[in-house]
């Protein structure tokens, strides 16, 4: 239902994984705001000590949600330790992500702006100060604002492996700072070369697949 404000206020997540030792794996998941699957807390409704560890998404067919895979600490300006560690997504197929009803423009989901709309994985634009998240073996494939979305400095960056890499043209492979504590900026999918250096330069992806620019 559409008010007179034009819009209809959404926000949520299909699974929301908090706490230690959780898994999501082997699910279909689809048409969600704001995340597919998210490791989400927020320190202020925890106890000051906590600290989130053994997290897997493996396996996950996702497709459609706004961002797709978010980790997201909410403590930006709060934190000088680490507040999660050993997380492990892979071998998750990743499709689409802020398109669909998820990207309708009827829709506001009221708490972020484009850079939020449309990533395959996103992490907050805080610290993320973490000892150790892997991603791996996964296909990230079309993603209306960027594949990658992370804002921390190189010595917290996600371990990115054998991942295959798929983005429209002109549409951003990563989001992500420029020098340690310098400016985010958006690195753009030109050209397949481009990609990827992109995938290998910027995320360290070594042995990235990057799949053809669309033709047109």
């Amino acid at each position: 239902i559409i008010g007179n404000n034009g819009y209809v206020p959404t926000s949520g997540e299909c699974i929301r994984m908090e706490g230690n030792n959780n898994t999501t794996d082997n699910c279909y998941i689809h048409d969600s705001f704001d995340g597919g699957v998210t490791v989400e807390f927020d320190a202020a409704f925890l106890d000051k000590n906590f600290y989130f560890s053994n997290m897997r998404v493996t396996g996950n067919l996702i497709e459609r949600c706004m961002s797709v895979i978010l980790i997201g600490d909410h403590n930006e300006d709060q934190s000088a330790r680490a507040t999660f560690g050993d997380i492990t997504i892979s071998d998750n197929y990743i499709l689409n992500s802020g398109y669909g009803w998820s990207g309708d423009s009827h829709y506001d989901f009221t708490w972020g702006d484009e850079k939020y709309n449309g990533n395959a994985i996103t992490f907050w634009d805080g610290p993320s100060i973490n000892d150790g998240v892997a991603i791996k073996n996964n296909v990230l494939y079309i993603a209306r604002y960027a594949l990658v979305h992370m804002a921390m400095d190189s010595k917290y960056k996600p371990y990115f492996a054998g991942n295959t890499y798929a983005q429209n043209k002109n549409g951003g492979v990563a989001y992500m700072k420029n020098t340690d504590g310098g400016s985010l900026a958006k690195y753009i999918a030109m050209t397949d070369k481009r990609s990827m250096e992109i995938c290998k330069n910027r995320l360290g992806d070594i042995t990235a697949t990057v799949l053809p620019l669309p033709a047109k």
